[in-house]
């Protein structure tokens, strides 16, 4: 472990602290020129994310008003708040082969690169 990493770890209560939490959740208000570039704007900009400590997992909870979405690495989901698929994505890192910096994003990617940003 090098020492920044070290000092990080024991400045928040220590690696036996850290093993303590299963799960970690936030209020966010995330906007700016990257959703508006690719055609998502405000699709994460008032919402909670709870992240899984032992697993990767991540959960935005409500978008838009109603839904709510689970990642893992090669599966990301759009839910209802009663847990009925609204659409998911099976490799989503795949779904950005061949992207160039204009190329929109859907709202699955918007998800997949939102959670992926957040998971520690």
């Amino acid at each position: 472990m090098n020492n920044l990493l070290k000092l990080t770890i024991e400045a928040h209560g220590g690696l036996q602290n850290w093993n303590m939490f299963t799960n970690i959740s936030a209020h966010l208000k995330v906007d700016g020129l990257t959703w508006i570039r690719k055609q998502q704007p405000g699709i994460i900009n008032d919402t909670y994310v709870s992240v899984d400590t032992k697993r990767q997992f991540v959960s935005f909870q409500p978008v838009y008003a109603d839904w709510k979405t689970s990642f893992e690495p090669d599966h990301v989901v759009a839910l209802t708040l009663d847990n009925e698929i609204i659409e998911e994505l099976y490799s989503p890192r795949q779904s950005f082969f061949n992207h160039k910096r204009e190329t929109p994003w859907t709202r699955l990617q918007a998800f997949y690169s939102a959670s992926y940003a957040v998971y520690p």
